[in-house]
């Protein structure tokens, strides 16, 4: 069974690209334009990963970021944002697993999500 992976962006344009390249690398995905959506499928289905936009037009990435962990502190985060990474050095030593600087590499996207996923796999069969 594929994983599920939650893109958390508003831009519609990132959103699709992102989404796509996804789905042709099998995997399932969700995506949420705004923090309500996203809040709205954590709560209801954790996915197995979570590419988060921190400034989206509602609620804040870092909201977003405390909810995902309050549900469950392994699940990965990946940050990908314009937002220079020295201010996001708190977040991401605290609950996101890596920083991807908008725009972002999709070669690079992906080779993240596939390691950290085989981590986060590892995980929960211990």
């Amino acid at each position: 069974m594929p994983e599920t992976i939650l893109i958390v962006e508003d831009e519609l344009h990132l959103r699709e690209l992102v989404h796509d390249e996804l789905v042709e690398n099998n995997y399932n995905v969700l995506t949420a334009e705004n923090g309500a959506t996203a809040l709205k499928i954590i709560e209801e289905k954790m996915p197995d990963l979570v590419i988060l936009d921190m400034k989206l037009p509602d609620i804040s990435g870092t909201e977003i970021l405390a909810a995902i962990r309050q549900y469950n502190t392994q699940v990965p985060v990946i940050i990908c944002t314009a937002i220079p990474q020295p201010k996001l050095k708190t977040y991401y030593d605290r609950w996101a697993n890596v920083v991807i600087s908008k725009p972002a590499d999709l070669d690079l996207l992906l080779k993240t999500v596939k390691e950290l996923l085989d981590k986060y796999n590892q995980l929960r069969k211990i």
